[in-house]
């Protein structure tokens, strides 16, 4: 599937002068944006706190969580909007050839979904990552592999065999671990301020890499055991700086300063998760970029596996995708002017510093306010460093009330609540993240509408939902036309790459005529599959929770019921006065009718308007022919336009029954 790269004469050695050069210019160019990361995530965790030197001596420490508090709201949100529905992608047909394995491929794809894809886990990482640090990265391709496996045959015996996995996959890329040039803005080389190269971090085992440098072929060609013996000698003994923070933040212990006098022991403090870890990876890089490999006229999509501490090309293939693209999509939480996006920690850092501050100096007030404190002149029996607690009996050589008294600290200042209540409000406008979004209605008045708290809500989740639109418009709906993509290309492959395994899941799973008139369709393709289907995220809003749908179904209820019987009273009105003026201003205002029922239906991100909205003609009103019957099993096709012919597949088209050699083909299946 993957052509070898030749190069031409002294280009594979400018390539790897290049390339290392830059590589090392943008990792550090990203080192001090790393660091950034870190400080964001234990702004996250909110670490226990030291004992605080200042204003005295065990004064409050604490961290107030609002990153925590707005990111695990927003996460939340994400993934019960994005996984609301059981299927993940929703496929729509683009023309006519299309219109009855659409369906049948979305059943496909949301079974690759459930069974290999596993896109909950994917998202469970990618989206909190979106949600702290402001941008997600997600990877697609294809996997081959050839394992040996102890399996049983048919009359129970145990034997060794050959297993290949061929299938696709979608995993996210974490930030730390990709990389591009500081000057780029985007993924796509062709985009504007597009990446000239896009590389990723890949860490694997010795061993690993020794079966994946023979498992490949025919899908890629195999790593050159030279080039494997040498990148062998070089191990990493340690973790990269931001795995070693995860690490540390996992497994180091949390201690609490329960009281002012407690402090964490030295070795708490000052060691490390990954002292004495036993750690023996092979780092490698796989690079996607635009080089030209030949001579200098032509650039190649090349992907290069790349050992950056010897310069070594492992191995360099063409890309071996049909679509052409990178396979890695971004998805932003709120755009910045460069590459990457603005998360919660970003917006929400300054508030947070405030607002620990703010509340250490409420609790220090509190407590001082509440705390009386004794004077006591010298030689009245009080020993230097003497502890206070309640109850304590005190012995004076004198009178005691002439010995001791007492010394109020200070009176509580009720400004700081104030301020405290303004940063919070402040911050809330920063985030979009308030009482409403959090489920706590204490603000609003107790007899509040219905349609007013609708109102709110869909107010309140206007900056979720450009998030959500993000994901629709350019991350997961762009992920999801990649899978489809890549099953089209090894479905059809002339080489062996496991692709009759698959094509048997398809068939078994969707039946007859769907799973033969789905495989005849991307093994026998007439076009690209992405000319023909279009693929959606099916979540479409943030602003979908039970009492929102149920609000909005009722007044669509509503609606529905009034404009229904109009449209009946045209069709009636079209059929009695046939060919007349009347029958043509009938036809006009039910289809206005119809097309503005099917944009309220679209406001309402209703995701099958089709089956709501009646799908028929007004008989006389035009000499278009009325529904067009459709193959055998499948409902009619709505009629085209006149002189277009009925939509749907035409006799003998990739949409009819399956063919004879498909048919035998799969007869086993």
């Amino acid at each position: 599937m993957a052509d070898a790269i030749r190069w031409g004469k002294g280009r594979d050695d400018q390539f790897r002068q290049w390339l290392t050069a830059d590589l090392r210019h943008a990792l550090d160019a990203r080192a001090g944006l790393e660091r950034q990361w870190l400080a964001w995530l234990d702004m996250y965790r909110s670490a226990p706190p030291a004992v605080a030197r200042w204003p005295f001596e065990g004064a409050a420490n604490e961290t107030i969580p609002a990153i925590a508090t707005d990111t695990d709201q927003l996460y939340a949100k994400f993934m019960q909007t994005v996984h609301a529905a059981p299927n993940l992608w929703s496929l729509s047909p683009l023309n006519e050839r299309w219109v009855h394995t659409s369906k049948p491929l979305q059943d496909f794809l949301t079974l690759l979904d459930t069974q290999v894809l596993h896109m909950y886990n994917v998202d469970k990482r990618a989206l909190l990552e979106l949600c702290k640090l402001g941008t997600c990265i997600y990877k697609t391709g294809w996997t081959f592999e050839r394992r040996r496996r102890r399996m049983r045959d048919a009359e129970g015996k145990a034997i060794d065999t050959i297993v290949t996995r061929s299938v696709p996959f979608v995993d996210h890329v974490r930030l730390a671990d990709f990389l591009l040039p500081p000057e780029a803005f985007a993924i796509d080389p062709d985009a504007q301020g597009g990446a000239t190269w896009v590389a990723e971090r890949l860490r694997v085992t010795p061993d690993r890499l020794r079966m994946l440098a023979e498992a490949q072929e025919p899908n890629l060609p195999n790593i050159g055991k030279e080039a494997l013996e040498e990148i062998l000698r070089y191990e990493e003994r340690a973790l990269t700086l931001y795995d070693t923070a995860v690490v540390q933040r996992d497994y180091q212990r949390r201690f609490r300063n329960e009281t002012p006098i407690e402090t964490p022991l030295k070795h708490e403090v000052l060691g490390t998760a990954t002292a004495g870890l036993r750690l023996r990876q092979i780092e490698l890089w796989e690079v996607h970029v635009r080089y030209p490999a030949q001579n200098g006229e032509v650039y190649d999509d090349l992907v290069i596996l790349w050992h950056h501490p010897t310069s070594r090309i492992v191995r360099a293939t063409l890309n071996p995708y049909d679509h052409g693209q990178r396979p890695y999509e971004a998805v932003r939480y709120f755009p910045g002017e460069g590459f990457y996006g603005i998360g919660i920690a970003e917006q929400k850092e300054m508030f947070q510093r405030v607002l620990s501050r703010l509340v250490n100096y409420a609790t220090d007030g509190a407590m001082l306010s509440n705390t009386i404190m004794l004077g006591a002149k010298a030689g009245a029996n009080i020993l230097p460093d003497e502890p206070i607690y309640p109850s304590k009996v005190w012995i004076t050589d004198g009178n005691p009330r002439d010995d001791l008294f007492p010394i109020q600290t200070l009176r509580q200042d009720g400004g700081i609540d104030r301020l405290i209540s303004l940063f919070q409000t402040y911050g809330e406008r920063r985030t979009g993240v308030s009482d409403i979004q959090l489920g706590s209605m204490n603000e609003l008045p107790g007899r509040t509408p219905a349609t007013t708290m609708v109102s709110l809500l869909q107010e309140g989740n206007r900056r979720p939902d450009l998030t959500i639109k993000e994901m629709r418009n350019e991350g997961l709906s762009r992920v999801g036309l990649r899978v489809v993509q890549l099953i089209q290309q090894y479905l059809t492959s002339t080489q062996d790459v496991g692709q009759e395994g698959l094509l048997k899941v398809l068939t078994s799973s969707l039946g007859m005529p769907e799973g033969m008139l789905l495989a005849e369709q991307l093994t026998m393709p007439a076009e690209p599959v992405e000319l023909g289907i279009g693929v959606t995220l099916t979540a479409s809003s943030g602003s979908s929770n039970k009492e929102v749908d149920r609000q909005n179904a009722l007044a669509l209820l509503q609606l529905a019921g009034q404009v229904g019987p109009q449209l009946v009273q045209f069709t009636q009105m079209a059929a009695q006065f046939p060919g007349t003026p009347v029958a043509a201003v009938a036809q006009g205002v039910f289809n206005g009718l119809l097309e503005l029922f099917g944009r309220v239906l679209e406001q309402h991100d209703v995701r099958d308007p089709e089956a709501i909205i009646p799908q028929v003609t007004p008989p006389g009103a035009s000499g278009s022919p009325g529904p067009q019957p459709g193959p055998a099993g499948y409902p009619p096709s709505p009629a085209g336009p006149p002189g277009m012919g009925a939509l749907g597949p035409s006799p003998g088209g990739n949409g009819g029954p399956a063919s004879p050699a498909l048919a035998g083909r799969f007869a086993g299946a």
